[in-house]
């Protein structure tokens, strides 16, 4: 099963490029695989990223864009009723040629330092070579492909609502899957594709943390957090209480759903965005950013408070 779902998945993005306006067929088409394809499962190839979720999304697109490239649908016929696309952001083409550039630097820095063998007792895997670094390359082409697509497509404010929208109601769609997971445990992806795609122990806590059929419980706590902020975002600009409303609901379920991180970003985030406070979310923004960045160096220096993190954590859940 979980093999026909990866080759029916190019199929069914044809069929939405061909009917649905270029923005919102571009979100659907990696919203929807994400969401429904299954995990843990690869065909391994030759020289090439395996075949999986990524790469099936990623094919799909450029397969899909490519046969129905022109004209550009939506933006051609009624040109008068669309906002204008933003031209002045030269920068995020920059910033992904950066992230092109750093990945394919780390692929090939992995692969000169790990070109020894590694002698197991019943075993030997081989160490890497030119091969695994053109497959590395093109794994990171795969991950990048979405993204590069959505600065040429998702150019306006439009169709930034079209991203928000759409978020809301993948949301929305998944919260009914997680009421299933919630009450009979996680079970949707071993139901359909005939196997867990993650540890069953690490989803009991206090009772059922779903998964539905992404990776992990915590991809759904952070799926659910990203709805969550895009029914805000979406009610501060149109103030329409059905945002509101939406934006209650997964709230709960996030919460529910026994995702602890995801709920704590989503009470610090959700107060900046009703504050409305440029100043004080820009200030955290960057703050953010700098505490990622330096992560891995603070990570190995005795600056990192790690033994009081774990303590925190502990007093929390011992199995956490």
């Amino acid at each position: 099963m979980a093999l026909f779902a990866l080759c029916l998945w190019p199929v069914i993005a044809l069929v939405i490029a061909a009917r649905v306006p270029r923005p919102a067929a571009l979100v659907w088409m990696v919203l929807i695989p994400y969401m429904f394809l299954p995990e843990a499962y690869a065909i391994n190839l030759p020289g090439l990223p395996p075949l999986e979720k990524g790469t099936v999304i990623a094919g799909s697109l450029l397969l899909a864009f490519a046969l129905f490239a022109p004209p550009e649908r939506g933006y051609s016929r009624t040109p008068a009723t669309r906002t204008p696309p933003e031209t002045g952001r030269p920068w995020l083409r920059r910033l992904l040629w950066a992230c092109i550039v750093t990945m394919a630097l780390g692929a090939a820095l992995t692969v000169r330092q790990n070109t020894d063998p590694i002698v197991l007792i019943d075993r030997t895997i081989p160490g890497t070579g030119p091969r695994d670094l053109i497959s590395f390359s093109l794994q990171t082409l795969v991950m990048l492909t979405p993204f590069f697509l959505a600065v040429r497509y998702l150019r306006t404010a439009e169709d930034r609502q079209t991203l928000l929208r759409a978020c809301v109601t993948a949301g929305l769609i998944y919260s009914l899957f997680m009421l299933v997971e919630l009450r009979l445990s996680p079970q949707f992806h071993n139901w359909l594709y005939g196997f867990h795609q993650h540890s069953f122990l690490q989803h009991v806590r206090d009772g059922y943390r779903p998964k539905v059929f992404l990776d992990h419980g915590l991809q759904v706590g952070f799926f659910m957090l990203t709805s969550l902020l895009a029914a805000l975002a979406l009610w501060k600009e149109a103030r329409k209480p059905h945002w509101i409303f939406a934006a209650l609901w997964l709230g709960l379920i996030l919460l529910l759903s026994r995702n602890l991180g995801a709920t704590m970003i989503a009470v610090m985030v959700s107060g900046l965005m009703l504050l409305n406070i440029a100043s004080l979310t820009r200030i955290t923004v960057i703050g953010v950013c700098v505490i990622l960045l330096a992560y891995p160096t603070l990570r190995v220096s005795p600056l990192s408070p790690v033994d009081p993190a774990l303590q925190l954590a502990s007093t929390i859940s011992e199995d956490r």
